[in-house]
């Protein structure tokens, strides 16, 4: 029997469009029970290279792969761990990359990094995409000895598309291997894998529109930010070529509103990072194509992310805190305090925060504090409640209007809230903060909090609601509007209160944790003395939601890393006189 009429054989998984976490499903639509056949692969020099070759007469692993993917890159380690221990007893493991798009070298580097000992090839030709159908690059396949799949599924169900639990509690592979050795049959022998999606072969495609120049126009004006060449994003998406074998997984994100980065803003101002229906329609059209290129000589000018200040050489640099972080562990959060040595006041026009280290920072919070203030306990903000700046992959600067400048006191100190990002290798998260000192301007820019006090979210309970609410002092020009929430927050409204009802200022209708991110309010709306807003979120501490650690536990307001928060802040502006420091 030839491959591809095997493949059809080979029921794709017919599980959600965007695979979120691991769990048991039924093994009639996976790949279980069939058996491998010999197909051709290459190694990363490009040599043809016989599956056979690499497995032998043992009982195997076939583990799908891609460089660029970050559940890959965070499995990494656990999978290198499993080689050590279970390859000394006879078992075979092949890596496949299946993302045509990433180079040789690296592939070489993740080999190296990671430190796995087993064979890592290239399935150049699909014939592994057309034989095993895999869903996501996650996927697994335990292989007896007659190269039946006896398993087809997750390494286990802690790491997740968005989140991850505080512990195993199913380790898939290492039963499905045990199980082999001992002759045993699998528990559970299909499960759902989360991951980036798959491209396979779809060869009834449309030609569409070709790639140069319209499509690549749109993919710098909203990507090349982060997937721009040495942006945050973890791959770059330039070319074409940088497409091959992405393609699913992008239309996927697209689709769902996951990308570009956004909490899905149904009422209120943008962020400038929102995609324009048309260009949606435009980009999800070209990826479900046959993806035709085009004259690349019509492409617009590269635009990768900065490598140096996109401030520019900045007035005042510091770093907060080291926070280790370990390859295969628990991520981490630190509070630190950091003076800014500053013996005069200052003018701050800009300020931008980055990593030291690539993908060792997820969220990042900035608060000014100022001379005399005392440190807050670690489940408190700060006293004047100050955030100024935040972080998160892609969002990192703050930039205010001309004319408009944060007033930095002589002997000012900040204090930073880190939560690293656990990404396969062992490294340091430490964040660097720079800032552009402005002349005396026209306005000054502050800040008021608003924050729920003694949130509390019971254990496997969805749609738990919360508020805080403020009274306005005196007359506010809104300038800008930044939302935290942690991993159960889902929804976010702010509204302000009227004696007919209330008006909607900020909605945001499915809040992604992974982003922090910065609404900003072009016509500068008015709020006036007296004025009584209220900040209203849902939270989801159930078992539904992917990002949510454990649902067992009850959650309290705080800084821990798996605590949670309903902040908001405002940013306002206030005239200064001629005389204003």
């Amino acid at each position: 029997m030839n491959l591809l009429a095997l493949a059809f054989l080979i029921p794709a998984l017919a599980q959600p469009e965007l695979p979120r976490a691991a769990s048991p499903i039924d093994a009639s639509r996976a790949a279980v029970d069939t058996i491998v056949p010999d197909v051709e692969l290459a190694s990363l020099d490009g040599e043809p290279v016989l599956l056979s070759s690499l497995l032998g007469p043992r009982p195997a692993v076939i583990i799908m792969s891609s460089v660029g993917c970050p559940l890959c890159r965070t499995y990494a380690p656990r999978l290198a761990s499993i080689e050590q221990e279970f390859a000394p007893r006879g078992i075979a493991f092949v890596h496949v990359n299946v993302v045509d798009g990433e180079s040789r070298a690296d592939k070489a580097e993740f080999v190296r990094n990671f430190g796995l000992s087993s064979h890592y090839v290239n399935d150049s030709l699909g014939s592994a995409r057309r034989t095993l159908r895999p869903r996501t690059t996650t996927e697994v396949y335990v292989l007896d000895r007659a190269r039946r799949v006896v398993y087809h599924g997750a390494v286990d169900d802690q790491f997740r598309l968005g989140g991850r639990a505080t512990k195993i509690t199913r380790h898939y592979l290492r039963e499905a291997i045990s199980a082999v050795l001992s002759g045993q049959p699998v528990k559970d022998r299909a499960t759902s894998a989360p991951g980036c999606l798959v491209d396979l072969p779809a060869p009834d495609a449309a030609p569409g529109e070709p790639f140069y120049p319209r499509i690549a126009a749109l993919v710098q004006r909203h990507c090349a930010d982060c997937h721009g060449r040495g942006g945050a994003g973890p791959f770059t998406i330039s070319t074409p070529a940088d497409i091959e074998g992405r393609a699913a997984m992008m239309a996927a994100v697209i689709d769902e509103g996951i990308m570009p980065p956004n909490h899905a803003l149904s009422t209120g101002p943008g962020t400038g990072r929102e995609l324009p229906a048309p260009d949606r329609d435009a980009l999800l059209a070209w990826l479900r194509s046959a993806r035709a290129v085009g004259d690349a000589s019509t492409a617009p000018p590269q635009k990768d992310p900065p490598t140096t200040w996109a401030i520019g050489r900045p007035d005042i640099h510091v770093l907060a805190g080291e926070l280790p972080v370990a390859a295969d562990g628990p991520p981490g959060h630190q509070r630190s305090l950091t003076s800014l040595g500053l013996d005069a006041d200052t003018w701050v026009q800009a300020i931008e925060c980055r990593p030291v280290m690539r993908d060792s920072i997820q969220l990042a919070l900035v608060w000014l504090l100022l001379p005399g203030e005392g440190l807050p306990t670690q489940d408190q903000p700060p006293p004047g409640g100050r955030l100024i700046a935040t972080y998160s992959p892609g969002e990192g600067l703050v930039a205010f209007r001309p004319g408009d400048a944060l007033r930095v006191p002589a002997g000012s100190a900040l204090l930073t809230d880190v939560y690293s990002k656990v990404m396969g290798r062992a490294m340091t998260a430490q964040l660097r903060i720079a800032m552009k000192a402005a002349a005396p301007p026209r306005r000054e820019v502050r800040t008021v909090l608003l924050a729920a006090p003694n949130l509390h979210l019971p254990p496997n309970s969805a749609a738990i609601e919360a508020e805080a609410a403020l009274t306005v002092p005196h007359d506010l020009r809104l300038l800008g509007a930044r939302p935290v929430m942690r991993w159960r927050g889902r929804t976010l409204s702010l509204d302000q209160l009227h004696p007919d009802g209330p008006e909607p200022i900020l909605t945001l209708d499915r809040y992604e944790p992974r982003w922090l991110l910065r609404y900003t309010f072009p016509d500068e709306p008015t709020l006036a003395a007296g004025t009584r807003i209220v900040l209203r979120a849902t939270f989801d501490n159930s078992a539904a939601n992917p990002a949510n650690p454990d649902s067992s536990v009850p959650v309290s307001g705080g800084f821990g890393y798996f605590d949670d928060s309903l902040m908001l802040i405002l940013e306002y502006a206030v005239p200064l006189t001629p005389q204003s420091p």
